[in-house]
Parts: C-alpha cells; structure tokens; sequence
C-alpha cells in the first residue's frame, strides 16, 4: 500500500493507492503553517480509517514539502558560516549585475543568506585547470571554524574558486572541521553544485547549509510519526525538484532539490495524463490556496531548467534578480503569490492589489468562518457566485456569504467608491492577470506560442479560472484530469527514482571532443555507480540518461542538448551540433552555422522506474443516484460594451459524476465536485471522456 502526502500552504492532500486492489482513496485537511507534520498525522490517519486500513499495511510513504520555500521566505534559516577562496569574500554581495525592477530606484535585493561577518577567506588556490597552486593551511582552518562555532554558526557551507574541478582543498576542510561539525552539517559546493559559475554555486551551496537543520529536524519528525501510527515498514521518500523522488536521507543531505518540492509532482502528473491522451503539447496550470504554478510540457516529457530563482516575489528559471538563485537540473517552474487564499488590499497609492500575501489555512478566507478578517479571492467567487456556499468541498466546510460580502466591502469597495459585486470582480481580474505574467513567462519567454497548446488545469482553483486564462492566451482546449484538487499528490505515487550528476567541461566541438566527452561520460558513469554504492542501491536496474549542456562560444548561457540512446546502447554525440543549432533557432529565432559551439557541461540523470498507474485505470464512473440539477445566480462581465460592468446569470450547478457520458454541456455552468470547482464561460462547451477527463473547449463564433 502507498501512501502520497503534497503539504500546500491551505490544505494538504492524502492520496492513498493499493496496488494488489486498485484501492483508491484521498482526503484533503487544512494544512499548520506552524507545525506541518501536524496535517500530514491528521490526513494520514483519517485515510486509514476511511479505507478502514492498517497503518502497518503502508510499505512506502511519498511525500512533497515547501519546507525549503517556507524557510527561504520567512526568513527561518540557520545560522551559516562560509568558507571562500581568498579575495572572494564578497561574493554573495556581488552576486550578477541582475535587477528585479531596472528603473526602480527603491527595489531593493535579497540580503544575502550569510551576513559578511560570518564569511572568512581562506589562502587556498587552484589554477583553472584544477592543479593546485598553494594548499590551505590546517591550522588556520581549524581557527577559523572554531571562530565560526563560537559566533553561532550552526553549520558551515565551503565553496573554493575551482572546486568544481578538483575538490581536494575543500575535502580537507570537511576533515579539519570535524573536530566542531558533524560531515551531516558541513556542504561542500563541490558535492552540492559541482559546475562553474561560481555566485550561483556559492548561493546553492549557502542554501543547502542555511535550510538543512530545518529539514532534517523535519524529516526525522515525520518518519517519527509514520513509525508512532504504526507504519513500521514504511520508507518515507521526498519529492525532489527535478521530477524524482530520493529516500529522506538522501533528501537531507541535498536539501536544495527539494525547493519546488509539490509543484513538480503535478508537473509530472500533467505529463503522464498528457502521454495518455496522446496530447503533444501542454501547458500545465496549478492554482492551489497560496500560489499558482505554470510549466510546460512537451511530448510527454517535462521541461527542464539548470538555473531557478527561490524566495523572490517569482519562482522562475534563469537569472532575474529577485530572488536566491539554485544551480540544479530542475523541472521549468513558474510560480506566484496568486492562489485562492491571496489577500486583496488598497496599497499606499489607492490601487487594488492581491497577493503574495496568504491568509492560509487559519484564519483562512472570510467566509471560512475562522475569524478572517481580510478579504480573498476565495471570497471574490463567493461574492460572484461561482462558490456554492453549501457544497464546498463536498459539503463539508459551510462558506458564510455576508462575511466575504462584509470584507470585500469594507476593505476594497469602500475606499475604491465601488459596490462589493464590483470590488471582488476587480480582485478576479487583478488575481488573473498575476496568474497571466507566469504562463507567457512559461511559454512566450521560452520561444512557445501558446495557442497551439492545450492547457492541463488542476489544483483547487485551477479549474474555476482555467477557461478564462485560456481564452486570454488563445489557447482553445482545456484538460481537466481526475481529481483535480489532488493531482499533485497522485504525481509523487507516479515519480520514479532518479538523481543527477554533472561535470563542467568546457570543450570547443573540434575533431578530437567526441574522444574527450566519451571519457567524461565514463567518468560520470563512475561517479554514479559509486553513489549507487554508498547509498545502498543496486546499480543494475538504473536508466543512465546523458545531455549536455551547449552554448556557441562566448556566449554567457546554455541549452540542454539531451544524447539520443542508440539501438547498440551507446549514447549518440556525433550530433550535438546539429541538435544544438535546431534548439538555438526555436528559443531564440536565429542559428549561427559558422560559430563555434562549446560543450559546457555534461550531465547525467539515473533513474529507476516506479511502477505506473495509468489515469483510466483510476477513474470508476458514479453508480450514485443522480442528484436533481440545481441552478444558481452568477454575476458575469456583461457581453454589452462598457468595461467592469457585470450581469446577473441563471447558471446550472453539476454535480461532476452526473456529466453525460455523451454529448456536451454549453456554458456558463458550473462543474462541482469534492475537492475542486470547474467553472464553464459563455461561449465554451464541455465534453467529457472514458479517462474521466473533462474537456473543455472554446466554441467558434
């Protein structure tokens, strides 16, 4: 038996799956920002008395966390002490000549992780090649950490200029340091990001030291709990941010992969149900109750970036200045402070503005009836219409109207001069036009139109403004899986093992690179049966996948260019080149035959395939009574000219088991289910599917 556990910021989604039965259960709980272990016991133990189960039956445990993202915003990091080469100490004020806002005067950066005081260089130097030039010295090391121990460093990050290349000066300091840290509290860059650039290697590193006590603390919690309810069997794996999963252990001690820990599992979930529709192109949407989520996915496969941004006000690939940067190969997320639970405000200047701020699971949005004072988006569709006060969440929380009336009132419609219906229809439109900036910065930024994809809506909120997100972006045809509002906890039950290594290289393509990446993908094939070795795992079973990443020369970034596996087993790398100029000329436009291409990085992902659970297998059609059709009021943007104004509409309220099997459903209705609410606009029709999908699709008019 498996158990899935995703811990989002409202509520926090269990996800139970009996291989042996195709036993399929789920609950959602309200999340504890404050303890979130507290929510996984709650919906552990509430699916096991559902399924009327044992926890002793339970053999493995997968779990998704936003411990890592929660430590970074809030500021709940450890004390760190940093290790440097000489005359790079100030390397983490430095960081890139990268600006959030270019002509924002005002806009400050993130402070840096590890306050200057706490960053001590160390004599040490190695030459570009990885020859050592001059050795540190033990005893000023041992000085230097015991000085960090007495200033209140709780672990230390060692990040040297060319460790990358050889990584014997900072293994010393890992020995000499032992005699104050544990090797568990001391992280070597060139274990952590083993790749040149050396900002974004310290920053990764610095991140992996200042939030590992944090997460270990919190991963021995939870296997504590796992094992106090019984489930003594049971491994406790970690979603990673690359799409795979790693035991806790390994978890702990790479704890920076576990940054877009639950938006990833989706992700994943969006690419088995798009391979299993045979739908090429998607883009996949996840609006949960604190942020929304976007990332692309082609062919089945999920796209991946080398470089993200963690703790700004957007999560994103590449460099943007926002935000803390992570060096790793991770899955291509976008994501803001746009979700259900987003606060509504009137800023300093009287504009309207939603977001980032959350009101959680407690108080939670007005109409929870938990004291909230402040109103939400969540209590913008109360107000409109679109949330039937009586069948959230399968009936089982009751919504009060005159209460998000009441805030959106008193904190928006007052001071703007404009009546409530009004006030919460300026907070939709503010919260979809936050959720629009990450789905072009998805697709459009990346060199993909939009309107020739189709778009995979989920979350709690997903399918209620996925209609109108598409309609905006062109896209014609909206997927809306099976359980909605659980999908990303259905992705960690789907995600197969898998870890990844790089080498930094830096070969220009001549006659004799091919000989020379032949060896550096042996040595990274070493280097993985190794880990395979130390960390208990069988190397036989593995799937080794090599890319690498390639820029033309001089140029200051890179596309991941993956090896096609040949017939015979070897990898394919006689047609980089090639490969790397059709990629350049779709990202960017343009491809330079004539310049010379250089081979940055090689890298290798091992994964070991979990056993798959289709879609159609899950999905088990209503034998239930169908419940009388039931209609309710809605206030739309009226069709007539005259921006912001809006108009009443009688609307059908579905139960979604009660869909026809055949035949479509016009809008505007409204799809009802127990963990998500699908709303169908004017001038769209809704079909649904053997998979138990829905489609929605925009009529031509």
């Amino acid at each position: 038996m498996q158990l899935a556990v995703d811990i989002g910021g409202t509520f926090t989604d269990v996800f139970l799956y009996e291989p042996k039965t195709g036993l399929i259960s789920m609950v959602k709980v309200s999340s504890n920002s404050k303890d979130p272990s507290v929510a996984f016991l709650e919906g552990f133990k509430r699916v096991m008395d559902l399924t009327k189960r044992k926890a002793q039956d339970v053999q493995r445990v997968v779990h998704a966390t936003t411990i890592v993202t929660n430590a970074l915003l809030e500021g709940r990091t450890a004390a760190v002490g940093l290790l440097v080469t000489e005359g790079f100490a100030d390397i983490l004020e430095i960081g890139r000549q990268v600006r959030p806002s270019l002509y924002d005067l005002g806009k400050d950066r993130l402070p840096p992780l590890v306050p200057r005081d706490m960053i001590v260089s160390i004599d040490e130097r190695m030459d570009a090649d990885g020859k050592v030039l001059k050795s540190p010295d033990r005893s000023k090391v041992l000085h230097v950490v015991r000085k960090l121990r007495r200033k209140g460093a709780k672990t230390l990050a060692v990040v040297f200029l060319f460790s990358f290349l050889n990584p014997e000066h900072e293994e010393e300091v890992l020995h000499t340091a032992g005699a104050y840290y544990s090797e568990e509290d001391v992280f070597l860059s060139s274990k952590v990001s083993p790749e040149f650039r050396e900002y974004e290697r310290a920053s990764t590193t610095v991140i992996s030291a200042a939030v590992a006590p944090v997460v270990i603390a919190y991963l021995k919690k939870i296997q504590s709990k796992i094992k106090d309810e019984g489930a003594i069997r049971a491994g406790l794996d970690i979603m990673h941010s690359g799409g795979g999963i790693l035991s806790a252990v390994q978890a702990a001690a790479r704890p920076h992969c576990l940054v877009e820990s639950g938006p990833a599992a989706g992700i994943l979930a969006a690419a088995s149900l798009a391979n299993e529709l045979n739908i090429e192109k998607v883009i996949a949407f996840d609006m949960g109750g604190t942020s929304a989520k976007a990332g692309i996915v082609l062919e089945g496969v999920p796209q991946f970036t080398q470089s993200y941004e963690v703790g700004g006000g957007l999560h994103t690939a590449g460099a943007r200045g926002s935000g803390y940067p992570v060096q790793f190969p991770m899955i291509d997320i976008a994501e803001c402070g746009a979700g259900a639970g987003s606060i509504a405000r009137i800023d300093s200047g009287g504009h309207l503005k939603v977001g980032p701020e959350s009101a959680g699971s407690n108080p939670g949005p007005a109409c929870y009836g938990r004291g909230g004072e402040f109103p939400t988006v969540t209590d913008a569709f109360v107000v409109l219409g679109y949330l039937d006060e009586d069948s959230f969440l399968g009936g089982a929380m009751k919504l009060d109207v005159d209460a998000s009336k009441k805030s959106i009132g008193e904190k928006i419609g007052r001071p703007l001069s404009i009546d409530v219906r009004s006030a919460a229809q300026g907070i939709l439109k503010t919260t979809l036009a936050n959720t629009l900036k990450i789905l072009r910065l998805i697709s459009i930024s990346r060199g993909f139109d939009p309107r020739f994809f189709s778009m995979m809506a989920y979350g709690g909120a997903g399918p209620l403004v996925a209609a109108y997100l598409a309609e905006e972006l062109g896209i014609c045809r909206v997927v809306i899986p099976l359980f909605p509002g659980l999908f990303s906890a259905c992705g960690l039950i789907l995600a197969d093992k898998a870890v990844d290594f790089v080498q930094t290289v830096l070969h220009v393509m001549d006659s004799e690179t091919k000989k020379r990446l032949k060896h550096d993908m042996m040595k990274l094939r070493e280097k993985a049966k190794k880990w395979c070795l130390s960390a208990g795992e069988n190397s036989v079973g593995w799937k080794f996948m090599f890319s690498a990443d390639v820029r033309y020369k001089r140029q200051n970034y890179e596309l991941n260019i993956p090896f096609r596996k040949e017939k015979s087993g070897h990898f394919d790398i006689n047609n980089i080149e090639e490969n790397f100029h059709c990629c350049h000329k779709r990202a960017y436009g343009y491809a330079d035959l004539n310049a010379l291409v250089q081979v940055v990085n090689i890298r290798l992902r091992i994964i070991k395939k979990a056993e798959k659970l289709s879609f159609s297998s899950m999905f088990r059609p209503s034998e239930t009574k169908k419940e009388k059709q039931k209609k309710r009021f809605l206030w739309l943007p009226s069709k007539k000219k005259g921006e912001g104004r809006l108009e009443k509409v009688l609307c059908p309220f579905l139960n979604r088991d009660d869909l026809p099997k055949t035949g479509k459903v016009k809008g505007p209705a409204v799809i009802q289910e127990n963990n998500s609410t699908v709303f169908l606009p004017r001038d769209w029709a809704l079909r649904g599917a053997s998979t138990g999908c829905l489609f929605l699709e925009k009529l031509k008019t």
